[in-house]
């Protein structure tokens, strides 16, 4: 498979775009300008801004990597989960300038597997339809923008705490 690997530059995405392999931000922005890129690959995040405004659509496998407080979402991004989010980096992701937020669709799946502390802030709404799970980690993880569960709460070990106000028609459980 092809590999996309962005280190410290600038990646614009100007109409609708498909990425079949895989792509790394190792540094530098990712940015779409009105548009929407579907990863049916592997997306690895270790660090560097993903901004808008346009969609990101994940159909396959995304993990969120490297630690330190250097992930930042802004400007209208969207990311909408279809596939598989690991969150294994740990640090904050920090959504900025109108960040639009997360939606975690049915059938989807965001795990959070660190030790170490993991949070999501800013602004911006998550809504999960699907299943978040905290399968690792002894410390906090915190999703601290908006948040509306319609789906599932797992949180198998650790802490996972939400801070901010939503809709919770879904379940919630902990080991």
């Amino acid at each position: 498979a092809e590999k996309l690997q962005i280190a410290g530059d600038l990646f614009v995405i100007e109409s609708r775009g498909t990425i079949d392999g895989e792509l790394v931000l190792d540094g530098g922005t990712l940015r779409g300008n009105g548009s929407e890129l579907v990863i049916n690959g592997s997306f690895t995040w270790n660090q560097g801004t993903i901004s808008g405004p346009a969609v990101l659509r994940i159909a396959g496998r995304f993990e969120i990597a490297g630690d330190g407080p250097s992930k930042s979402l802004a400007d209208g991004i969207r990311l909408e989960n279809a596939g598989t989010i690991l969150w294994t980096g740990a640090g904050p992701i920090s959504g900025y300038a109108g960040f639009a937020g997360v939606n975690n669709l049915e059938g989807a799946v965001f795990e959070i597997r660190s030790d170490g502390f993991q949070t999501l802030v800013g602004t911006g709404v998550f809504n999960n339809f699907g299943t978040i799970i905290r399968t690792a980690g002894t410390t906090s993880a915190g999703i601290g923008i908006r948040f509306n569960n319609y789906g599932t709460v797992v949180s198998e070990t650790g802490w996972l705490s939400f801070t901010r106000r939503g809709t919770h028609t879904g379940s919630f459980s902990a080991a």
